[in-house]
């Protein structure tokens, strides 16, 4: 249910659906939406161990518990965007447990799928925003403290919900829903 109704959301998105109801959404709005669907796909999906080709038997708690947790949050974002995007220097307490929570999950995700080398990059680069104060010349830059760095993480328009993550669901979903399309006609 989750996989189809992620699918036709995105063509909903493509096609500029929403728009046409009178429904005005900003942009991080209905890509956390998505992600709210995608998710749970994950952790329902790929095992904790990051075993290749889905799991086998049933989905222990653990699992469960992230895949609603991960969806509850990221609805959070979709609903709260607007306001909680425009306080980036205030930092509101719930939007800020929420973006340290997201940032667990989408790291969690990020192992799973593609192994611990881009996992551990993610959290050096991460780890690095933190401590560029501290570098030596050329090296140095403006250190970020952490709640600043998880607050802007989720809550930017340029962070997760950014460019990247707009091509993916906006591009990239596409043309795979099209590329199976014509494989399943007889057309590929």
């Amino acid at each position: 249910i989750l996989a189809t109704t992620l699918t036709i959301a995105v063509i909903c998105v493509t096609a500029d659906v929403f728009r046409m109801i009178g429904i005005s959404l900003y942009t991080e709005q209905y890509l956390a939406g998505l992600t709210a669907l995608a998710m749970p796909l994950l952790f329902l999906y790929v095992p904790a161990t990051g075993a290749r080709g889905g799991r086998d038997g049933a989905v222990p708690w653990y699992d469960i518990v992230l895949a609603a947790l991960s969806f509850a949050m990221m609805i959070y974002v979709a609903v709260r965007f607007p306001t909680l995007s425009e306080l980036v220097s205030a930092r509101p307490l719930d939007g800020l447990i929420v973006a340290a929570i997201v940032i667990v999950l989408v790291l969690e995700g990020l192992r799973r799928t593609t192994g611990t080398g881009l996992f551990y990059t993610t959290l050096f680069f991460f780890g690095l925003a933190l401590i560029a104060g501290m570098l030596p010349g050329e090296f140095a830059a403006k250190s970020i403290p952490l709640p600043r760095l998880t607050y802007y993480s989720v809550w930017d328009s340029t962070a997760v919900l950014g460019v990247t993550l707009k091509i993916v669901s906006g591009v990239v979903v596409i043309f795979v829903l099209f590329g199976q399309v014509l494989f399943k006609s007889g057309g590929a």
